[in-house]
């Protein structure tokens, strides 16, 4: 069976990266992305091999979405400007592709040397700003394993509700944006 002409692995991509985004990773199923391109599932198969490669490809398109993101974040700002766009940035992405997010941020497989590869763009934007800050390699790494940290609990816990009182949250990424940097200029 040939596969359905015109179909390619950039609609089915999107189509997966949609219904992760809408109803969560958890439901992703090549029932409901072939519901969602109006395929029969097994046609599917004759452009991925099952579950795990939509999830991987999902992945893989979550991260490069989100490099770029962060890539086009620092653009004619200072270094601080820059790492605060870069944070909002980061936790707008998570918040409006919690999917292709969640996707994107297991880990890839020893195997799977394309979403190592594309997490690691991640990682080399990020550690492109601490160059700006005049920081050493282990020291950006220590940085960049705290900033990811910092912001994935952050997303975390407004995606759960898991912030109760009564304050406003944008304040809160403010002051928490705001006293990282504050750090890395004091820590150099």
């Amino acid at each position: 069976m040939s596969p359905r002409r015109g179909l390619t692995l950039t609609e089915i991509v999107d189509a997966t990266a949609g219904i992760a985004d809408r109803e969560g990773l958890s439901q992703l199923s090549i029932g409901a992305v072939a519901k969602e391109l109006n395929i029969k599932p097994p046609s599917l198969y004759n452009h991925v091999s099952g579950l795990t490669e939509l999830q991987d490809l999902l992945a893989v398109h979550g991260c490069r979405s989100l490099s770029e993101k962060l890539q086009n974040a620092s653009v004619n700002f200072s270094k601080e400007e820059a790492l605060k766009r870069l944070c909002y940035d980061y936790i707008k992405f998570a918040t409006l592709h919690p999917g292709q997010y969640e996707a994107a941020s297991r880990p890839a497989s020893d195997e799977n040397t394309e979403l190592r590869a594309a997490q690691e763009k991640v990682v080399e934007v990020v550690r492109d700003f601490f160059y700006q800050f005049g920081l050493e390699e282990e020291r950006s790494v220590h940085l960049i394993r705290m900033l990811r940290s910092m912001l994935h609990g952050f997303v975390t816990l407004e995606a759960a509700r898991g912030f109760g009182l009564p304050y406003d949250l944008q304040d809160t990424l403010d002051v928490m944006i705001e006293t990282f940097i504050i750090g890395i200029k004091k820590r150099k």
